[in-house]
């Protein structure tokens, strides 16, 4: 499909029009308060209406805005180029890109929790640890108490009853039940049954089936020695934060896209500016990202004994689970990525980690008739099958059991995303995945003519919020056509405004669906 190319008079002059649609839209706005697509066919105006009201300002990631808000806008840019060949939409599109640059690490100047920096936006929220430190009266770090729990906000810890080489340690969390639990007799002595280490580990609290208590409080010693006294008093725990590759994945996706699109086919903007330049330099910070986290991927003997892999957290980084594979879909959100960049120029380091993932989601779903379900978490990871503690394992989540959750539409959707980018490719996924995942939406995501599932073994009814998720499975259509219709069924039927970019990526893929958008890509 690479063969398409518009003209240069195709792609400028076609801006003209869709600059009318966007005055026009204005007053169309006020409507698309009330429905994701407004009345009629008119797939452009719905995506002009909705572009009015969702804001698209851009942010940093520290709280993930980047990776599931910024990345929707700009994908949804690129597949509304391709559904009209206007250039309008790579100008907007380079608005967009260039401040999600702005907001790197490295342009920000700030480093994650393992002192990282580069082309990559740092994520903390609830997708990061936090932590409070320990000093001794001469301000020497001793220790930092951990919790790898999202909204560490008003979580404490207090250093109290110091007594010759002991002292009380009250750890209190709000997420927590009991929410505070106080250690006695606490020494820094690693040799002793009483040593921080010993207390904090047995005070660690595993959710078991219908046991509502967990502590997941961890220690790490920084330095002082067995004699040193920790200062008394109360410390909050601080956010951490830490560059995730499936963040790095989900923004740069649409940027490698529109990279690829340029620079295949010369192409300008709506004034007739070359936009080569702007690809050129894109794609060489976008390999860069990648780049930072080479050292995260895994490759992994599976099941059948084929080879897969996945990416996995940095062992040591400030987040819940670090040491330990990733769910699929973050791994897919980087693999998604791989495949747009094998397509630019068929690097080889890239085709055997995206076949890998492939073997690995293959591995991981399960035949339903002619469709698939699949897990959130690997079928070979340590979340899937559960873990006890060994060292060396994860720092901040040292023990947890088995969790078994089937993936939902909106997660899944970014499997989906990856297996028709690899099929676009020419790597291992091919005709089968596809049909397969297009069985798995019309057996499964569908329900009656008008809503859908949850999740993706066709249990749970979707809330409209997630039910509007379904319009980005809208990149199977070149294989499953008959998507499209209920996709469309689902929008006019839900009386969700549009609200979040993920809304306007859903009704960019109404468009592009429509339009055969896949024949430009």
């Amino acid at each position: 499909m690479d063969s398409w190319k518009p003209t240069r008079r195709q792609v400028v002059g076609g801006a003209m029009g869709l600059a009318a649609y966007a005055v026009a839209s204005t007053a169309t706005a006020p409507g698309a308060s009330a429905a994701l697509l407004l009345p009629g066919n008119d797939f452009v105006a719905s995506y002009e209406a909705a572009w009015q009201v969702v804001d698209t300002t851009v942010h940093d990631n520290e709280l993930g805005q980047l990776a599931w808000g910024s990345s929707y806008t700009l994908l949804s840019l690129v597949r509304m180029y391709q559904a009209t060949g206007n250039a309008l939409y790579l100008d907007r599109f380079v608005e967009q890109a260039d401040a999600v640059w702005a907001k790197t690490d490295e342009a920000r100047g700030v480093t994650d929790g393992q002192g990282r920096s580069g082309p990559v936006w740092r994520a903390g929220g609830s997708y990061a640890a936090a932590a409070a430190v320990v000093a001794d009266v001469n301000g020497k770090a001793l220790f930092e108490i951990r919790s790898p729990d999202p909204g560490a906000s008003g979580a404490t810890i207090t250093v109290g009853s110091i007594t010759g080489g002991s002292f009380s340690l009250t750890l209190s969390h709000p997420s927590y039940s009991p929410s505070t639990v106080t250690l006695t007799g606490v020494t820094l002595d690693p040799a002793s049954a009483s040593s921080i280490e010993n207390k904090v580990a047995g005070a660690y609290h595993l959710p078991e089936t219908g046991d509502p208590n967990k502590r997941l409080w961890t220690v790490k010693r920084l330095g002082g020695s067995v004699d040193a006294v920790p200062v008394a008093g109360t410390t909050s725990l601080e956010q951490r934060y830490s560059a995730f590759s499936g963040h790095t994945g989900q923004i740069a996706y649409p940027i490698a896209m529109f990279a690829r699109l340029v620079l295949r086919g010369d192409l300008a903007s709506a004034q007739g500016v070359p936009l080569k330049s702007v690809a050129i330099d894109y794609l060489a910070r976008v390999r860069r990202a990648v780049a930072f986290h080479d050292p995260e991927w895994r490759f992994a003997t599976l099941s059948n004994g084929h080879v897969g892999g996945d990416y996995a957290w940095p062992y040591g980084a400030p987040v819940p689970f670090d040491g330990l594979v990733q769910p699929l879909n973050l791994s897919h959100a980087m693999g998604q990525l791989l495949a747009e960049l094998y397509r630019i120029d068929r690097t080889p380091a890239f085709r055997p980690r995206i076949n890998a993932m492939v073997r690995t989601f293959r591995v991981c779903a399960t035949e339903v008739g002619t469709a698939w379900k699949w897990p959130y978490w690997p079928t070979h990871s340590e979340l899937y099958n559960g873990y006890a503690a060994v060292s060396g394992r994860s720092e901040y989540t040292t023990a947890y059991p088995a969790t078994r959750h089937i993936e939902d539409i909106s997660h899944g959707a970014i499997s989906v995303e990856f297996l028709a980018a690899a099929a676009r490719a020419g790597t291992e996924a091919g005709a089968l995945d596809t049909s397969r995942l297009v069985a798995t939406y019309l057996n499964h995501v569908k329900a009656g003519t008008s809503t859908a599932y949850l999740r993706v073994d066709g249990t749970t009814p979707a809330t409209e919020s997630q039910a509007a998720q379904a319009g980005r499975w809208l990149s199977l259509a070149q294989w499953g056509s008959t998507i499209v219709g209920h996709v469309e069924a689902v929008y006019r039927a839900m009386s969700l405004a549009p609200a979040s970019p993920s809304h306007l990526s859903g009704i960019a893929y109404v468009a592009w669906a429509r339009n055969q958008g896949w024949l430009r890509d």
